[in-house]
């Protein structure tokens, strides 16, 4: 799950580095964002503001489901429903957590970075 967040991060990180990003459609259907510009595609503005409310919500998301993997574990152990130690539960929730800082502290250093403009 964390390498699917991670994934998801830097995305967004490589994204907001270039300034410029269009939202396209491909053939099936499906929305996808990239750097230059497609048939159809509509150019979309990223302030450094609204990015570093992005990666604020998106840390909150992230402690929001460390904390659900974390009741549940414990709750499915309890049942009998999964065998694992709390150890192993701890750790997943200790990685979510570090993602979860490092979006917060990007935040921080865009927001700083903003200021001195």
């Amino acid at each position: 799950m964390h390498k699917i967040a991670i994934g998801f991060v830097l995305m967004w990180l490589s994204i907001a580095a270039f300034g410029q990003v269009y939202k396209c459609q491909t053939q099936e259907g499906a929305i996808k964002f990239q750097q230059s510009p497609c048939a159809g595609g509509v150019e979309i503005k990223i302030s450094p503001l609204s990015e570093a409310r992005r990666l604020e919500a998106e840390a909150d998301d992230i402690e929001r489901r460390a904390q659900e993997l974390t009741d549940i574990s414990i709750k499915m152990m309890a049942e009998g429903i999964i065998r694992t130690d709390t150890a192993k539960i701890a750790r997943e929730q200790y990685k979510m957590q570090k993602i979860a800082e490092e979006l917060r502290n990007k935040a921080k250093s865009i927001r700083a970075q903003d200021s001195l403009k």
